[in-house]
This record gives C-alpha cells, sequence and structure tokens, in this order.
C-alpha cells in the first residue's frame, strides 16, 4: 500500500481503532510519541491478519493524532513495520540474555537460548506471521536483515528447506565471519537431501549432502571464519558429524565427532556427547570395538544429558539406528 492510499481512509473492511483524542504534545515529546505508534501499530498488527489490513490511519486513530503526523516519525508504512520488528527483536534479546544468564558452559547457553526463542514464539504467535516478517525482509530498509534471520527459524520449522537456502546462502554472502549462518546453510542442506531420498531423488540427495559437506569443509579451512569462531570449532565439528551420520556415513562422522574432542579448549560437555557419538556412529558402521573404546571414554568423563546411562546401554548392546539408511558407506 502506498503512503497516499494510506492517508485517504478508504479502505473501511481493514483494521481500524476508535479515534482517540490527544492533547498537544509538550515540546520535546517526539521520542515518546514515536513509541507509542510503534506500540499502537504492534497490537493492531497482532489483531489483524496481516500487515496489508492495518493501514496508517488506523494507527494514527489508535495513538489519537492525524496521519500527517506518523509521516513525521516514520516515512511510509515499510519504516514504521521495520521499528515493530525492532522492538520485538529487543524484547526476545531480553528474554535470551535473561534466560542464558545463569548457565556456565556453551552448550548450555546455546540450549537456553534456543528454549527461550521457542518460549517466545509461542508467547507471542502474533509477532511471528510469516507475512509481516516476508515484507519486511522484502521491502524494509533497516530490519531486512533481522527479518530474514528470523525467517530462517520459521522456515526451518516448516520444512522449507529450499527457503532456508535462498537466506543463508545470501546472509552469508553479506557477513563472510558469521560462521553461524553457514551451518544453517549446511543443516538446511542435510534436510533438503533426506527429503530428497523420500521422493526418490537420489541424485538431488546426492548433490545437497556433497553441498553440505563442502560447507563445512569450506567453515574449517576458511582462516577468515577460524579466527572469528576459534572458541566455536568444536561446535562446527560436532555439526559436521551429525551431517554425515544422518547421510550414512558413519566411520567419516565417527572421526568428525573425535576431532570436536581435540579442539584447544574443547566444551567439556560437548566433549562427552562428541565420544558418545562416535561411538554410536562405530556401532552402525559395525565397528564394534571402537564403538567400546568410545563409550569408556564417556563414562570416564562428566555426565551430561544422561550420557552415561547411554554409554552403559551402548557397552550391554550395540546402537542401531532405527531408520534404515539409504546411504552407504564410501
Amino acid at each position: 500500500m502506498t503512503a497516499d492510499a494510506a492517508t485517504t481512509g478508504v479502505h473501511t473492511d481493514h483494521v481500524s481503532a476508535p479515534a482517540v483524542r490527544r492533547t498537544r504534545a509538550k515540546r520535546g515529546s517526539g521520542d515518546l510519541l514515536r513509541n507509542e505508534i510503534v506500540v499502537a501499530a504492534k497490537r493492531l498488527l497482532a489483531e489483524a491478519e496481516s500487515a496489508d489490513d492495518v493501514p496508517m490511519r488506523a494507527v494514527a486513530d489508535a495513538v489519537g493524532v492525524t496521519t500527517p503526523s506518523i509521516y513525521l516519525h516514520f516515512a511510509d508504512k515499510q519504516e514504521l513495520l521495520a521499528a515493530v520488528v525492532a522492538d520485538v527483536f529487543g524484547e526476545l534479546d531480553v528474554a535470551m540474555t535473561e534466560a542464558a544468564a545463569t548457565e556456565t558452559t556453551p552448550l548450555d547457553r546455546l540450549r537456553a537460548f534456543g528454549l527461550a526463542y521457542v518460549r517466545f514464539a509461542l508467547d507471542h504467535p502474533e509477532h511471528y506471521r510469516l507475512a509481516m516478517l516476508e515484507q519486511v525482509a522484502k521491502e524494509g530498509r533497516w530490519s531486512q536483515d533481522d527479518a530474514k534471520t528470523v525467517l530462517v527459524l520459521l522456515y526451518t520449522r516448516e520444512k522449507r528447506y529450499a527457503d532456508v537456502l535462498t537466506l543463508t546462502r545470501e546472509l552469508s554472502a553479506k557477513y563472510p565471519r558469521n560462521y553461524l549462518l553457514r551451518l544453517e546453510t549446511a543443516d538446511a542442506l542435510v534436510s533438503l537431501a533426506g527429503v530428497k531420498r523420500k521422493e526418490k531423488d537420489i541424485a538431488g540427495a546426492v548433490q545437497a549432502e556433497k553441498e553440505a559437506f563442502a560447507t563445512f569443509d569450506e567453515l574449517l579451512r576458511d582462516r577468515n571464519v577460524r579466527d572469528s569462531a576459534a572458541r566455536s570449532l568444536d561446535l562446527i565439528h560436532f555439526k559436521y558429524g551429525e551431517a554425515l551420520s544422518i547421510a550414512g556415513y558413519n566411520e567419516r562422522a565417527a572421526k568428525a565427532f573425535l576431532a570436536a574432542t581435540k579442539v584447544d579448549r574443547a566444551e567439556p560437555g560437548l566433549i562427552t556427547m562428541a565420544h558418545l557419538y562416535a561411538a554410536r556412529s562405530y556401532d552402525v558402521a559395525g565397528k564394534r570395538d571402537e564403538a567400546l573404546a568410545q563409550y569408556k571414554e564417556v563414562l570416564a568423563r562428566p555426565n551430561v544429558y544422561d550420557a552415561h546411562d547411554e554409554a552403559k546401554r551402548g557397552l550391554r548392546q550395540a546402537y542401531k539406528v532405527e531408520q534404515a539408511r539409504l546411504n552407504t558407506e564410501q
């Protein structure tokens, strides 16, 4: 919708709010009015089906000002939407920071961040409407990348892996030192490969897997990434192991997991889990002796996430993958 169309008030079928008479603002209260506009827009957007259903006039009515007053603070509707997205991100940032404040290890903080994000999304579903985020990601000028980052998470949840790849590749090109974006790309490729295998598109699956593995290899070779992710190389190796395991390359997966344990200053809990996952990979690959050695390594380390119970179970009986592997070891 253009600014001119928004100011005409013709769209009577859109969300509107009863007009509120507003007293003349005091000098220097512009920031306060701007915040009121953002709050009103956020509330109206929460009640509407899409951003198109909230004209600028409805926002002005909710605040108690004229529509031209809105344009003194926001050049157009896209700028207002971007401000709403930025405000929501501020709330999310506070929630995630508070959730991880008491955690002491990187792995626990990562889990806390993830749980906080899910809780926030469940408590505020109206803020995560794809329509609004997609509009900001496409047309916004200030919060485009923020919106795209959240869309990556939402698309992943909806298993829209091709859309995830489009965004992560774009963002990775813009922020080449951000290794997390490239990890998201690799994860999406592995998931896409799984979808293609179910669709009997074996060639497509193999190609997606090759791209995923190449992404991990590039991450580990890229000096700039290694410098920026020096404290996260253990996580990169671990994620590489998961990708290889999912694809059915179990011996290679075991080696990747073990590489995570050898990273200087690797997180202790992640080391424990890497030994456990290496043991399982060896079991699936038919390397029982190697698997037993790794299960014993788990028991010699601090117990995290019931790893000791899983290791004891592995010592008694070889780990088996419930779903048959469609790929073979090479």
